[in-house]
């Protein structure tokens, strides 16, 4: 890149993002804008180091859906449980007639079930957060692909020939 690109470019003022969260017992604490950020004067080492941390952060988001999954049955399976106790104990002999609303007044006031309901949205967290890495690597996988076109189109310009050809490693000029 020129220096006169360099200078039009402008200066973001992006603040640190810091993600420290717990999945699955693995413990992730990174700084997410080196995984984001991209060097143009290093295109090569962020285009090897892509696919890598595509990877780690599509599996972690996997492993975060599936204590999602988990977490929302155990609180599904919890509250049906507690709604037949709670339609037992307010009906009493089965003279009195129960709403809803009862029903989810009782249910609503239980411990077990408000815990398990703040582990379901704290897992949906995580799991959003988890996804929106992964799809900013996505869109950092397509303007890798345009630095690349830029560059390779700057230097036909001024008149390097660029002949890549793929061979067992990286692609290397020929």
């Amino acid at each position: 890149m020129t220096d006169e690109a360099k200078l039009a470019l402008p200066a973001l003022d992006i603040p640190q993002i810091n993600i420290s969260i717990t999945i699955g017992g693995q413990a992730l604490d990174r700084d997410v804008n080196d995984d984001l950020k991209i060097d143009p004067e290093n295109l090569d080492g962020a285009l090897i180091q892509q696919p890598a941390l595509f990877a780690y952060y599509a599996s972690m988001t996997q492993k975060a859906n599936l204590l999602l999954a988990q977490a929302q049955f155990d609180y599904d399976k919890r509250v049906a449980e507690h709604i037949r106790a709670a339609r037992e104990e307010l009906s009493g002999d089965g003279s009195k007639r129960v709403t809803d609303k009862q029903i989810q007044a009782v249910i609503d006031s239980q411990p077990i079930i408000l815990a398990a309901k703040h582990k379901v949205l704290e897992l949906e967290h995580q799991s959003q957060l988890i996804w929106t890495l992964v799809k900013a690597l996505e869109h950092k996988r397509e303007c890798l692909m345009q630095l690349c076109n830029n560059r390779r189109k700057e230097m036909e310009h001024l008149g390097l020939r660029v002949n890549m050809k793929r061979s067992e490693g990286p692609l290397r000029e020929v």
